[in-house]
């Protein structure tokens, strides 16, 4: 029987035209859209980690300041500031507030300098610690509060030793944090034209998303934060009609180092804090904001017309649980040893809302003597207080008391009176 073959015919598939030209289109429609997403992803990345960047710099200007080199100077003191350039030429107008920068504004530098007491920093001052370059196609887009004028390049952020807060704007005047009805800081929404901005802000932009980032810094605690929502942009006025609250009892301490022809005081009194709302109690008053201490004082029992000025406006470390000012006095010696002597403190805000006043009176003997009237063995006293009240405050320099009291010693410090040093300590209220 003959071999019969069959044939098997074999179908082959294959992609049409039309299928081809869609599987192209989908992968274009993907590539058109992923692309750009990861260049996005890119742009914000490099904004993210500037503005972190920008955070650390200046935390670690602030965190310089609180613990300092030895390199100060007399007559100045030492600061940490980072500046940012360079904003165009005139992008502070008159009457407004803000630095407006652009893709040049994109370089920040941590410096250290010296300052003098008045605004200016100290020509050739500044030293350059650390600098920043952005990323390219990110800036700075806007630094709000300023005061620079309209040519200057730059806007800094300072932080000085000894000081409480911050300054901004303008390298060679600042403005300072701790002003805060200063009109720099004014509001800046519509909503709220007349109030206060709470808020350093420094606007992080990029050249190719419209994102922003902002590292705004707490007027109130120096707090430092990036965010990616403008903290100002919603805030409520920062209004403040409350007086401060003492701290503890409203007891004081008196200690004298008595001579012939002046003598050292030094008086301590428990601290005031700061409330802006009137439902707050000493538990929650903030205690980072500053409290300003008005003092008068009369010599003798006469009436209470004849308290004098002692200082004005005088403030403390915030650090301390009570307030120390020291001050040198003709008014007691050896030989003239009024009683009682009589002190009143008003403690007040940056918005001179004004405690009532504390009186603090110390008679002679029983608080304080100098002695025989000009003899030698002189014996200053503390008042019998509690035991429980045991403050640690600091002098300055003019107060020694470890000199020959009811002497006329020209050696003994400067003698006048001033804010407290942060440097030697002591303990003024021992078991008594």
């Amino acid at each position: 029987m003959p071999i019969q073959y069959r044939v098997v015919a074999i179908k082959r598939f294959a992609y049409s035209l039309v299928e081809l030209l869609v599987v192209l289109g989908i992968i274009t429609l993907l590539a058109v859209i992923g692309v750009p997403n990861l260049f996005g992803s890119n742009e914000r990345y490099a904004l993210d980690n500037t503005a972190d960047k920008i955070e650390q710099m200046l935390i670690d200007a602030r965190t310089r300041s609180i613990a300092p080199t030895n390199n100060i100077t007399g007559g100045y003191s030492q600061i940490f500031q980072v500046t940012f350039s360079d904003f165009p030429q005139g992008s502070v107008s008159k009457g407004k507030v803000t630095a407006e920068g652009d893709i040049r504004t994109n370089l920040a530098s941590l410096e250290r300098g010296i300052a003098s007491c008045g605004t200016g920093v100290a020509q050739g001052s500044v030293t350059k610690l650390k600098s920043l370059k952005f990323p390219r196609n990110v800036y700075v887009s806007s630094f709000f509060p300023t005061n620079q004028s309209p040519n200057d390049p730059e806007a800094t952020v300072r932080f000085s030793i000894g000081k409480v807060g911050f300054q901004c704007g303008d390298t060679s005047a600042p403005i300072d944090s701790a002003e805060l009805s200063n009109p720099y800081w004014s509001g800046l929404t519509a909503t709220a034209p007349n109030s206060t901005a709470r808020y350093l802000v420094i606007e992080l932009s990029s050249k190719q998303i419209g994102e922003k980032r902002y590292i705004a810094i707490d007027r109130l605690n120096s707090e430092i934060v990036v965010s990616r929502t403008n903290p100002q942009a919603g805030f409520t006025a920062l209004i403040d009609t409350f007086s401060p609250l003492w701290k503890d009892a409203p007891a004081a301490t008196l200690t004298l180092v008595c001579r012939a022809e002046t003598s050292e005081i030094l008086l301590t009194y428990p601290r005031a804090v700061d409330r802006s709302k009137q439902e707050e109690t000493l538990s929650n008053a903030d205690p980072n904001r500053l409290v300003y201490y008005d003092i008068h004082w009369k010599q003798g029992a006469a009436g209470a017309d004849q308290f004098q000025p002692l200082v004005s406006k005088y403030f403390s470390p915030l650090n301390q649980d009570v307030v120390g000012y020291s001050f040198t006095t003709g008014a007691v010696t050896t030989a003239n040893q009024p009683t009682p002597l009589v002190f009143r403190v008003w403690a007040f805000d940056a918005f001179t809302n004004y405690s009532d006043y504390k009186e603090f009176s110390f008679a002679r003997p029983t608080d304080w003597d100098c002695g025989n009237n000009g003899g030698g063995g002189c014996v200053s006293k503390l008042p019998k207080r509690s035991v429980l009240f045991r403050p640690v405050i600091t002098y300055n320099e003019g107060f020694d008391l470890d000199d020959n009291p009811c002497t006329s010693d020209t050696n003994n410090g400067t003698g006048e009176s001033g804010q407290n040093e942060f440097g030697n300590q002591m303990l003024i209220n021992p078991e008594i």
